[in-house]
């Protein structure tokens, strides 16, 4: 990393007040949308004009804009020349930033983004009574923000009128915008709500099952809970267990601003492991990025097998006696009477 980006630079008092006045400036509803339109893709703009930039940005300093950014993959220095997002570089205090932010500029311009509303051409021609059949064959019309907001606006007024409000869904509320001022989910139910209400989802499309069974199994929904802290592994296991994980892939990323705090962490426990204090062992189909980094023993079941492989394990652990019985006894419920041990014992079939 540069130089100029691994210390703290003292901050102009002409930037901090850039920086303190940035949500107050007069923005008109056009330039806003421009520059969310230009910025959007998970990019959510804040701060103000670095007034002296690094000398690896370089450009006219007249035409030139550099912005701090929050996104799924963590805090970046986003470049603005001219009016266009040119280049996306590491945030100073990130050592870990992924190399995934290189792609920015590429994704905001991709020729794949919707740039402006289209409706399809049956639907157009007969709002609210189109034939169906349409769907998935017809081509899109581009109309007007007016003309596409009027359109909105109209069906929910006869979907309401004709049916009620419970027949309104306003789509899942997953990934989007990491902003919380910008969430789309948010904002659609908020208006919504304020149009009367409406029909919405429950649980999660990532981990809608755990929500389901985590409760019975570990007493709390694990997924959401705060986990176990990285010291801790640090200091406390000896062997760490990596069932379908690969934190190396998957910490590149997060629901909000990622630090990318873990890789320090994984490269410390590599260190425990290459010192003998430790032993990894990898569960997946594949031995991935964490398990070569980690130099991990690799148990690899067929994909959808690994059921079968847990119930495995817990027909060994209690036929051989090599369970806690203690933990057992203080921290479960119905172990012995239940039919969990008549499975795992053999005596009977899971249905």
């Amino acid at each position: 990393m540069p130089e100029e980006q691994k210390k703290d630079k003292k901050v102009p008092e002409e930037q901090k007040k850039d920086r303190g006045n940035f949500l107050e400036k007069s923005v008109s509803r056009r330039t806003f949308m421009k520059g969310g339109a230009a910025l959007g893709s998970g990019l959510l703009l804040s701060g103000g004009v670095a007034e002296n930039l690094p000398a690896q940005f370089g450009g006219n300093q007249l035409q030139t804009k550099l912005l701090t950014t929050a996104t799924h993959w963590g805090m970046i220095y986003a470049l603005v020349q001219g009016g266009r997002f040119v280049k996306a570089e590491p945030f100073a205090k990130d050592v870990n930033t992924t190399p995934m932010i290189q792609s920015f500029p590429d994704r905001v311009y991709s020729a794949s983004r919707i740039k402006y509303p289209a409706v399809r051409r049956g639907f157009l021609k007969n709002p609210g009574k189109s034939d169906t059949s349409g769907r998935g064959r017809e081509d899109f019309v581009r109309v007007s923000w007016d003309e596409a907001l009027g359109l909105v606006a109209s069906e929910l007024k006869r979907v309401k009128a004709s049916y009620g409000n419970q027949a309104i869904f306003p789509g899942t509320s997953d990934w989007q915008s990491v902003g919380f001022l910008h969430s789309a989910s948010a904002l659609v139910r908020r208006m919504l709500g304020l149009f009367g209400g409406y029909t919405d989802d429950s649980g999660d499309p990532s981990v809608a099952a755990a929500m389901v069974i985590l409760p019975h199994v570990l007493g709390g929904l694990e997924v959401y809970d705060e986990q176990t802290a990285w010291p801790t592994i640090q200091d406390h296991t000896d062997l760490l267990i990596l069932w379908g994980a690969d934190p190396l892939k998957d910490n590149q990323i997060g629901t909000h601003p990622s630090d990318h705090y873990a890789y320090g962490a994984i490269e410390r426990f590599r260190y425990k492991v290459a010192g003998g204090g430790a032993k990894v062992i990898t569960i997946d189909p594949r031995y991935t990025d964490t398990a070569k980094y980690l130099g991990a023993e690799g148990v690899m079941p067929r994909p959808n097998t690994d059921t079968a492989l847990m119930l495995g394990m817990a027909h060994t652990l209690y036929t051989e006696n090599l369970y806690n019985k203690e933990f057992v006894k203080k921290y479960t419920v119905g172990v012995q009477k239940g039919s969990w041990i008549m499975i795992v014992s053999g005596r009977c079939q899971a249905s």
